[in-house]
């Protein structure tokens, strides 16, 4: 049940992206474009929806054992209500790693071609290396940042260790700029702990900051970067990383490292959450109901979740405990629920 739901969730979100893009694309993609994309992007969206699937195919599932009375002959046998559900959690964690590893090998690169399809002829001017970072050609200069960074929180991107690289008409290199970062304030780029150096033997200057004069935007550079949730666990941890060891930002990366580290634990706590509702429906009858109650606790869990992670980010607060407190919780009151109905 499980599997059918994941699919069926899956078909649901793939054609409203499908309605999107058409809607989006106004005349400037074709439709095998459109259709790339959407095939390229369907690993992210198989991850993401998971959780959702794994909430509705538990609910589902165990619904029907209580409706068929199958739940009451294995009670009768003598099977604890802890092995039937540690049995069901099994066959979700399964599944499970599935989802981890569509999610971990296969969404951040087909999110990378997917850009890349997207673009087309309106990103010629930017490259992405695996190892070199980002490339953009701004007239006669080059831009090399070795990491962009787009925020979840929805704020502007950023570039670190930025490479300016200065061209004459003849190809010659005439300048090299280095910075720690480029930020877009105030409808312009600046540039901050800069080292200049000219090729004519003049000494380095080195700055504070300063305004980087481009006609680059940041949408520009934002449509060829994924966000610290939708990359791999080893770019998050590389990331991480060095905004650590270069005193930078670092807590959309630890945000994204540990909703990646604890999403297996959620998806059991909410398929664990759903049990208890199941087993009161042997009672009550009201199978209908019981699901609704299960499915509007995983709401909770969201919104929890959600305002936790906000409350610890604001605060600058470790995110470990944010991910793993509205889990714990959750699967904590499930358990006491199964011992209280026992």
């Amino acid at each position: 049940m499980l599997l059918i739901a994941w699919l069926a969730l899956i078909g649901i979100m793939t054609l409203l992206e499908l309605k999107d893009q058409l809607a989006s694309s106004t005349g400037n993609r074709d439709l095998s474009t459109v259709l790339g994309v959407i095939l390229l992007t369907t690993p992210r969206r198989a991850y993401e929806y998971f959780v959702y699937a794994a909430v509705i195919g538990s609910a589902i599932g165990l619904g029907q054992l209580a409706q068929s009375s199958e739940l009451i002959a294995l009670r009768a046998l003598g099977i604890s209500k802890l092995k039937i559900v540690g049995s069901a959690l099994f066959a979700v964690f399964l599944v499970t790693l599935l989802a981890v590893s569509m999610g971990e090998f296969l969404s951040a690169p087909g999110e990378r071609r997917a850009q890349a399809l997207a673009a087309g002829n309106a990103g010629r001017d930017v490259g992405v290396g695996n190892k070199t970072g980002l490339w953009l050609k701004d007239g006669s200069s080059f831009i090399n940042a070795r990491r962009a960074v787009l925020s979840d929180a929805g704020k502007p991107v950023e570039l670190w260790d930025v490479r300016l690289l200065n061209f004459d008409a003849r190809g010659h290199l005439t300048a090299l700029t280095l910075a720690q970062t480029a930020t877009y304030e105030g409808g312009g780029w600046l540039l901050k702990n800069v080292t200049q150096t000219g090729l004519d033997g003049a000494a380095s200057t080195k700055l504070a900051q300063r305004a980087w004069l481009t006609q680059l935007r940041p949408e520009q550079i934002a449509s060829r970067t994924l966000r610290p949730a939708r990359q791999s666990l080893q770019e998050i941890w590389l990331n991480l990383n060095y905004a650590r060891a270069n005193k930078l930002d670092a807590q959309g990366f630890s945000a994204a490292l540990w909703q990646r580290l604890t999403f297996p634990l959620s998806v059991l706590a909410l398929a664990l959450a759903t049990t208890p509702f199941a087993f009161a429906s042997l009672r009550t009858g009201g199978l209908g109901r019981s699901i609704f109650v299960g499915m509007m606790l995983a709401v909770v869990f969201f919104v929890l979740q959600k305002m936790i992670v906000s409350l610890f980010d604001t605060y600058g607060w470790s995110m470990a405990i944010a991910y793993f407190l509205p889990a714990t919780l959750i699967a904590a009151f499930s358990v006491w629920r199964l011992k209280q109905d026992a």
